[in-house]
């Protein structure tokens, strides 16, 4: 519960990513290390601390009105962009599907988020969105840490899609093919999600316990199982539906 942590005065005003300075009639908080946090950390909110979760929702729904694209890392009053993916997407989508509904803009947050996942948006935008949203996947030959990026927009892709569902919006269908584009990575020769180059071939580094620059603070065996939303498609992908052997593989990992 120390983070993240509140920003503003007494008096509710606070500077936000724009550098200006607002006026909030809830506490706003910044310093969200959302990569790390949209896992556990929000959906533990949701249950145990719903009135802080609806401040924190407040807070990140300010923030992308106040700077204009939705933060990854808000530290105090800047944009740090730090690490990858979109993960206050998970954060609002989690949130409005367990039932928080009412206190905060979700009408906004989602138009926002699903704009992130369509366009190339300012300062904390997906890196290689034109490639993923053109190709499917985000080549290894023109982005750092391509795997993981792919992975992370369609963990991303995924929640928005169910968002998506539940409000009956049409961009639905959309969404579900663009959380499946991790198909993309698994090499059926190496048996891992490995870089993939624009002209479709693969790139490895011949060690799957070796730390590379296609991943984030990984290795391919971490990023073997980064479906956790779709356990089903990646057994049907990585053992053509033999869940016994998925089974085996995790038990020997």
């Amino acid at each position: 519960l120390l983070m993240p942590s509140i920003q503003n005065d007494v008096d509710g005003r606070y500077r936000g990513l724009d550098q200006m300075i607002h006026t909030a009639d809830f506490d706003y908080y910044s310093d969200f290390s959302l990569w790390d946090t949209f896992r556990t950390l929000h959906p533990f909110y949701v249950l145990a601390h719903p009135q802080l979760q609806l401040d924190l929702l407040r807070s990140l729904i300010r923030m992308s009105q106040d700077g204009g694209s939705l933060p990854r890392w808000p530290l105090a009053h800047g944009y740090t962009s730090g690490m990858v993916g979109s993960p206050a997407t998970q954060v609002f989508a989690g949130s409005f599907l367990k039932g928080m509904t009412t206190g905060w803009d979700h009408q906004f947050g989602f138009d926002i988020a699903l704009a992130h996942a369509s366009q190339v948006m300012p300062d904390a935008n997906r890196r290689g969105i034109e490639a993923y949203l053109n190709l499917g996947w985000v080549p290894a030959d023109e982005f750092d840490t391509s795997v993981s990026l792919t992975l992370e927009y369609a963990w991303s892709d995924f929640s928005l899609a169910q968002w998506a569902k539940s409000i009956d919006h049409p961009a639905q269908e959309r969404l579900v093919l663009q959380a499946q584009q991790w198909h993309h990575h698994w090499s059926e020769e190496h048996q891992f999600m490995i870089g993939k180059n624009r002209d479709g071939s693969f790139t490895w580094s011949g060690s799957a316990r070796q730390w590379s620059d296609i991943y984030v603070e990984g290795n391919a065996w971490h990023y073997l199982w980064y479906v956790p939303y779709d356990v089903s498609a990646m057994i049907e992908v990585q053992h053509q539906g033999d869940q016994q052997a998925f089974l085996t593989r995790l038990a020997n990992y």
